[in-house]
């Protein structure tokens, strides 16, 4: 009888930090907000601009997050921006970035970027890669500044925080 060779399954960078997005938004919440079993709203994980998931985030749409199911949604503009709960930014045109950036200040969205990009520091998550392994670093600083209550078990785990 011969042994069965396991085999591993191929992750990609993208399937990685599309699970860093689900758990940011698991991790994170508005301060103040309760949850109730009536709140049947989908939960929005958007992203806006260039970005290389392709369909890795395909995966989120079967979970769910304080009992919301996860709706994945790519926009274009500040104002669908603001109906976002997490918002990855990509490479986008410079001042598309500032208006959504302005358009979220204030209010309870996880920013999200990768480190390379030019507005990383306005940014509650920052995905990086070390030694070919996503990590993050988290700025405490702007989830204040959006009303975000992170995670302490989520915090220790990033690389940097500020």
């Amino acid at each position: 009888m011969l042994a069965a060779n396991p085999v591993l399954a191929q992750v990609s960078e993208y399937q990685v930090k599309a699970a860093f997005l689900f758990n940011f938004a698991l991790f994170s919440q508005a301060a103040g907000t309760a949850v109730t079993a009536a709140d049947e709203r989908p939960y929005p994980i958007c992203t806006m601009g260039r970005h290389n998931f392709g369909s890795a985030l395909d995966a989120l749409r079967a979970k769910k997050i304080e009992l919301r199911p996860v709706e994945v949604r790519a926009v274009s503009t500040a104002d669908e921006a603001a109906r976002c709960q997490l918002l990855f930014l990509g490479k986008s045109e410079r001042e598309a970035t500032r208006r959504a950036i302005a358009a979220v200040k204030g209010k309870p969205v996880i920013l999200v970027a990768e480190s390379d990009h030019e507005m990383a520091e306005e940014m509650v998550f920052v995905l990086v890669l070390v030694d070919e392994r996503v990590a993050f670093d988290f700025n405490l600083e702007v989830a204040k500044a959006h009303g975000l209550n992170v995670s302490s078990r989520l915090a220790r785990l990033a690389r940097n925080q500020r």
